[in-house]
């Protein structure tokens, strides 16, 4: 799953994620038939696939759907880009805890952040 770049970068795409970028609810309402169909897409490729490995990029309210299945699957998740939990969720920091096995950080101070609250994080 993912976009045209990791597309043309040559990997095949199960789903392209790019048709699911919207923000707020009220946008996200009339694709809700589009965004179960891609959490079903994407928990049969998990499945199917077994990867190594989950990278998640950025897109958190679909990515927690995607990082429960795969943790479900036992495959290890690893979040880059990581939802900005310390500007408007802190309270999410036991749901990254419980379902992301290392945080990789991109805003100097996010590391420590993460790190101060229990997560693995670089």
């Amino acid at each position: 799953m993912g976009g045209p770049e990791m597309r043309g970068a040559g990997c095949q795409i199960a789903y392209p994620l790019t048709e699911l970028a919207v923000m707020g609810f009220l946008r996200v309402l009339p694709m809700l038939g589009r965004f179960w169909s891609a959490y079903r897409t994407a928990c049969r490729t998990l499945s199917k696939q077994r990867p190594d490995v989950v990278v998640l990029v950025d897109f958190p309210g679909f990515h927690w759907w995607t990082a429960r299945a795969a943790k479900r699957l036992g495959i290890p998740v690893i979040y880059y880009l990581p939802p900005q939990l310390w500007a408007w969720a802190p309270w999410r920091i036991k749901k990254m805890r419980c379902l992301v096995d290392h945080v990789l950080c991109k805003l100097p101070f996010e590391e420590s952040w993460y790190r101060k609250r229990g997560c693995h994080a670089t």
